[in-house]
């Protein structure tokens, strides 16, 4: 199955309200993707941790409570809140997590498999919503991933490119998918 174009009625959308992250590991800069199983909507696109929110819980607390159940993690996080996507009664908030180190996760049904990727070789297809959450806050997440990088060695860096050399790379690339 292909990746579902946003506003074609096929998303299916889980609750009104949801929210994810994309982890950025201090050290490395690279950030965390999930292969979405067979089981839910969109499967085979790589996306983000996330879900709806569960009665009375805010944004950030239901993008921690996703990382908990969907992967497994439990560790210090520090969340950034960053594009807002909204559609007729669904609104999903996406959140830049920094986290310690990269983890090894505990994936649950939600998804097939999952990895640490830098941003110039980020797997396909991404989901709708990464897509347009990479277009869209790009400023916190250089920010966040050059955060990420302080105090890293260049043997420290993978493949040797920086967040804002990395974000570079991954904006062309984003301009040429939109031609």
């Amino acid at each position: 199955m292909g990746a579902v174009t946003p506003g074609s009625g096929d998303e299916g959308f889980w609750g009104r309200e949801g929210a994810g992250a994309l982890l950025v590991a201090r050290g490395t800069g690279r950030v965390f993707l999930v292969l979405r199983s067979a089981k839910v909507r969109n499967p085979g696109t790589w996306g983000l941790p996330g879900g709806a929110l569960e009665e009375g819980e805010s944004p950030r607390q239901g993008a921690a409570r996703e990382l908990r159940e969907e992967v497994g993690y439990g560790g210090r996080l520090d969340l950034r809140p960053g594009h807002v996507f909204t559609a007729p009664d669904f609104t999903y908030h996406n959140f830049v997590g920094l986290v310690g180190d990269e983890f090894e996760p505990v994936l649950n049904w939600e998804s097939a498999d999952a990895g640490w990727f830098d941003l110039d070789a980020l797997p396909s297809p991404l989901h709708f919503g990464v897509q347009e959450f990479l277009r869209s806050s790009v400023g916190l997440l250089a920010a966040t991933i050059d955060e990420a990088l302080e105090g890293a060695t260049a043997g420290d860096l993978v493949g040797g490119l920086t967040g804002a050399m990395a974000l570079e790379v991954h904006a062309h690339r984003l301009r040429s998918f939109r031609r």
